[in-house]
């Protein structure tokens, strides 16, 4: 039991699979059925095997109920981009009504998909720029996490419009640095 509990953690964060929470409860069932028979054994070292995996089975509770803190959504928002946009004032957007105001009926779709709107919102970043211009983004490891983006300005010499849609947990902290 211990052994398949060790080997269904690693897998759970090799592979970011998520666990069933009814599968997390039976297997928690079963763990404490077999606490007693193993306090009376009396033996130490099974004890703690069967503690470790008792804290291997609160981490796979955990991983699996756990949501990243953000994603990335491929969608193109609708933005007239002849009105000069800065990417340092992003688009926040935390409900359906609004969302529908920024994005076409396609891409509203894929956001609704890909968006819980009571556990997330939406950031949309929109600017002018380089071809090369890559907005990158860092995930500090707090809880909650914070992410900081900044901007890395391409050299080439054209006028690209650029868009970056992303949704995040809304207990995360964010903020744009200045470059």
């Amino acid at each position: 039991m211990i052994d398949f509990l060790r080997n269904a953690h690693l897998a759970c964060l090799l592979n970011e699979k998520k666990i069933p929470m009814k599968e997390i409860t039976e297997i928690t069932t079963a763990m404490l059925s077999i606490l007693i028979p193993v306090r009376a054994l009396g033996s130490g070292i099974r004890r703690n095997r069967l503690f470790a995996g008792i804290a291997t089975l609160l981490l796979m509770a955990s991983a699996a109920s756990a949501q990243k803190p953000m994603e990335a959504i491929a969608v193109k928002p609708l933005h007239d981009f002849s009105t000069p946009a800065n990417w340092q004032k992003p688009i926040i957007i935390k409900s359906h009504e609004e969302a529908a105001k920024h994005f076409s009926k396609e891409a509203l779709t894929t956001v609704e998909t890909s968006i819980d709107w009571k556990k997330q919102f939406v950031l949309v970043f929109v600017w002018n720029g380089s071809g090369g211009d890559e907005l990158q983004h860092q995930i500090l490891e707090s809880f909650p996490e914070k992410i900081s983006f900044s901007m890395n300005r391409g050299m080439t010499r054209d006028l690209k419009q650029h868009t970056q849609v992303y949704a995040l947990r809304s207990n995360v902290t964010w903020s744009v640095q200045n470059n």
